[in-house]
């Protein structure tokens, strides 16, 4: 994750990592993270186990709840089945070394900029 960080931060992005030590109840660390975010920042959540119930995305979701108008994007393990065909680094094979997480928060901001923006009439 700081690796990612500090990669983004070369580039003109700045994404600060929050290391959670707790999870829950998931309602009150949520609560408590909206407060340290502006409104209208991107919010962008890696986790490092599977995408399907794992305690990152029931937390993300609660943020997600707190900030409605906040572009969201999770980073996740998306098959927890995976058997690699031979021994590898498992982060690298699931796309998420730190290379990997600047690269998807890349593309998630440039698809962000590259959407019309809608705009509402009284």
């Amino acid at each position: 994750m700081l690796f990612a960080s500090e990669m983004l931060r070369a580039g003109g992005i700045h994404a600060p990592v929050l290391l959670l030590e707790q999870l829950t109840p998931y309602p009150d660390v949520a609560r408590r993270i909206a407060d340290l975010i502006p409104a209208g920042v991107p919010l962008i959540f890696v986790e490092e186990g599977v995408l399907a119930g794992g305690a990152g995305v029931n937390l993300f979701s609660e943020l997600a709840e707190l900030r409605p108008a906040a572009p969201t994007h999770i980073i996740a393990v998306r098959d927890p089945f995976f058997v690699p065909a031979a021994p590898t680094d498992l982060y690298a094979a699931l796309g998420l070394t730190g290379e990997d997480i600047a690269h998807s928060v890349r593309a998630f901001l440039a698809d962000r900029e590259s959407r019309p923006v809608a705009l509402s009439h009284p």
